[in-house]
């Protein structure tokens, strides 16, 4: 069964919050300030750490096996946009628009914002 964990930050009480048709593997891992939505899937060993800062996955999203989302205390977020898919990802900070995929192996720091869409090819912006 996945990790599903509440955390406390700064006297907030944060749980995910995970659509009921979402599927987990069973070693995936989801920690406090963190939204899925409906049709989205966290494979084997995925961590989505939203314990100091937020994240957003958005519907019908494919966070692939051995990706780390996870931000920067007061300094970053993740919101990924509707239908896309990320495989080993590294991410501590991005916003991905909908209808797009992360390139294997993508590691992006603070401040990044990828702008791919449907496929075309990426551009970087820091």
């Amino acid at each position: 069964m996945a990790l599903i964990k509440t955390i406390n930050r700064n006297g907030e009480i944060l749980t995910p919050n995970i659509a009921d048709d979402v599927f987990l593997a069973d070693n995936a891992t989801v920690v406090g300030d963190v939204t899925v939505g409906e049709g989205s899937s966290v494979w084997f060993n995925a961590v989505l750490r939203g314990d100091v800062n937020t994240i957003t996955i958005g519907k019908h999203c494919n966070i692939q096996d051995g990706s780390v989302l996870h931000t920067l205390y007061q300094k970053s977020t993740i919101t990924l946009g509707d239908y896309v898919s990320g495989e080993v990802c590294r991410l501590n900070s991005l916003r991905k628009r909908s209808r797009s995929r992360l390139p294997r192996s993508t590691r992006k720091s603070p401040t990044t914002t990828l702008c791919t869409h449907h496929g075309t090819k990426s551009k970087v912006h820091t």
